[in-house]
């Protein structure tokens, strides 16, 4: 609604998300998760609902290969918490569609396969996307919802990996 901002902010000692007005005043920090380090937020159209990545503290200390990721929703309030991936895989990158309801988002398919895949709020459906062995990633949805946009290394030189921007219609998913 262009009356606050969304944030990540380590200003309360580790990194938690944050909104703002505008000019930046009025700080309000919105998740407090004990253990896990949120990011890669976004804003549904409601104006209220949150959706982001996090992980937690002790797997990055743990210097593992792949970094496990759950992807959650909270509202701007900071209240309704709630966790959308339990597989202990590697999910990030959310995005919210515009129906209010569905997200894409990157999980890590092994051994380090990057694909998009749609997911939905009311379910824990998970319908995948994209199909290629190069990385597919950062994906996000037009505003009338039938197109995603996506880069991948999918026409780089094997070596180089140049990424490229690529649409995928996806009308018919509705």
């Amino acid at each position: 609604n262009g009356k606050w901002i969304l944030f990540g902010s380590q200003r309360s000692g580790k990194m938690e998300l944050w909104r703002s007005d505008i000019d930046g005043n009025n700080p309000v920090q919105i998740t407090h998760l004990d253990g896990w380090e949120p990011g890669g937020s976004f804003l549904f159209r409601d104006g209220k609902t949150i959706i982001f990545r996090a992980w937690r503290s002790e797997d990055a200390k743990a210097n593992k290969k792949s970094l496990p990721m759950d992807l959650f929703t909270i509202r701007s309030d900071g209240s309704g918490l709630k966790q959308l991936t339990h597989d202990g895989g590697t999910n990030w990158s959310p995005f919210p569609a515009p129906d209010g309801h569905h997200y894409v988002f990157v999980k890590v398919l092994p051994p380090h396969n990057y694909e998009i895949f749609l997911g939905d709020l009311n379910s824990e459906q998970q319908v995948r996307l994209t199909y290629n062995d190069a990385f597919d990633g950062y994906p996000s949805i037009s505003p009338d919802g039938h197109w995603l946009l996506f880069t991948s290394t999918r026409d780089s030189t094997p070596g180089t990996h140049v990424t490229g921007i690529y649409l995928e219609d996806i009308s018919s998913l509705h």
